[in-house]
């Protein structure tokens, strides 16, 4: 976990975010803008239970789904990507 900004909410910040150098030099667009976009729906659903808006919470939800898929998506570009190196 770790308290982004100064919030008073903590975060899972995903391992993807904690690997050395060389994973990350081969991370593509789809896989940071799909994490980028689960956190955002993390804080996005935190902020709505801090303030008591479903709406907030949903769309927080939604979000990180949304965020997951593309990871997912960045993810199997990744996998071919190597398979192709090999």
């Amino acid at each position: 976990m770790c308290k982004c900004l100064g919030s008073p909410f903590e975060i899972d910040v995903p391992d993807e975010f904690r690997q050395d150098q060389n994973r990350r030099s081969k991370i593509n667009k789809d896989q940071v803008k799909g994490v980028a976009k689960e956190v955002a729906g993390k804080v996005q659903q935190k902020a709505g239970e801090l303030v008591g808006s479903k709406e907030q919470q949903v769309k927080g939800l939604s979000k990180q789904i949304s965020g997951k898929a593309q990871k997912n998506v960045g993810d199997v570009k990744q996998s071919i990507a190597d398979l192709t190196k090999s």
